[in-house]
């Protein structure tokens, strides 16, 4: 899992020359958060924790 948050944020660098530092880049793109949100909802769900999946993923 952390290897493959290293690539998004790595992705982030890659694709916006303004990224200046990880911690930017984790505080403040809303699209590697929806990112994020997403996965962990995915995972919930896959426990069977299908009502706090459907509530993180709002």
């Amino acid at each position: 899992m952390l290897e493959r948050l290293r690539e998004d944020i790595n992705s982030v660098f890659h694709r916006d020359p303004a990224a200046r530092n990880t911690f930017e880049v984790l505080t403040n793109y809303p699209g590697l958060h929806a990112l994020l949100f997403h996965r962990f909802a995915h995972w919930l769900w896959n426990l069977g924790l299908k009502w706090l999946a459907r509530t993180i993923s709002t």
